[in-house]
């Protein structure tokens, strides 16, 4: 009888290279805490590597080092491992203690994992579900998309919010109104309202601006004042849009006036 043993052979799948150098750059920013509080003279060396401090007076020689230019030709996975590797080496390095920005802090580990998680085996149904259940939903009929950013969530409210109210103009476009559309907006809310109206056929001129008070919140007595002469005028009230004002504000509008 013979018995054949196969020798374990560890084949090195494609993706190792690149997922060692993610973690290189995390560990490269360990001491970053401590060195801080001991006020060395380079306490966050982890959050800006050499290489990068080396072009931060020259940003042709790193656009030239990274190549920027799109590439007729694929170049495999050893150009993405070449790629990779020279973004993280001139890249500031967000892992880092160091790192507070306007709107975001240092990146979170465990979301990066969970994160490549969810990108491997995209299970979008699942994620769906605990959205809906975090939200108060979780019945059958519930759902919805994410949304890449805040401009993007601003055009598909009001867009779901148009054709919700007018059902015929989701069928049969803007002229289907029954009369002009206006849109109520604090002074102090994005820009990204006025394109959407433009997107949602409403155009910008119809996003009517209320004033804000000193906290930069929505001014509830002028937008009543404004509400009442769209009705004198004869036009129609799409929505009152509410956000949240700048960051720098830390205000919430209030209207619970009404």
């Amino acid at each position: 009888m013979t018995i054949c043993v196969e020798e374990s052979i560890h084949v090195e799948w494609p993706l190792d290279p690149l997922i060692k150098a993610v973690i290189r750059l995390f560990e490269g920013t360990d001491n970053d805490q401590e060195n801080g509080s001991l006020q060395h003279q380079h306490p966050y060396k982890g959050c800006c590597s050499p290489e990068l401090q080396s072009t931060i007076d020259h940003p042709e020689t790193l656009r030239h080092r990274l190549a920027l230019n799109l590439l007729q030709d694929g170049q495999g996975f050893e150009g993405l491992r070449r790629t990779c590797e020279q973004l993280l080496q001139h890249t500031v390095n967000t892992s880092s203690s160091a790192i507070l920005g306007k709107l975001w802090s240092a990146l979170s580990i465990p979301g990066i994992g969970a994160d490549f998680i969810l990108s491997a085996i995209n299970g979008n149904e699942h994620v769906g579900e605990e959205l809906d259940r975090l939200f108060g939903l979780g019945g059958p009929h519930a759902g919805g998309i994410t949304m890449p950013g805040g401009a993007t969530a601003n055009s598909t409210a009001l867009l779901i919010a148009r054709n919700v109210r007018f059902l015929r103009i989701k069928d049969h476009g803007i002229s289907a109104a029954p009369g002009p559309l206006v849109i109520f907006v604090s002074k102090a809310a994005h820009y990204s309202i006025p394109n959407a109206a433009q997107i949602i056929g409403l155009g910008a001129a119809n996003v009517r601006k209320i004033p804000t008070t000193a906290a930069g919140q929505m001014d509830p007595f002028a937008l009543e004042a404004a509400l009442q002469d769209a009705v004198a005028a004869g036009e129609i009230s799409l929505c009152v849009c509410a956000p949240p004002p700048p960051a720098p504000l830390s205000a919430a509008n209030c209207l619970n006036r009404w």
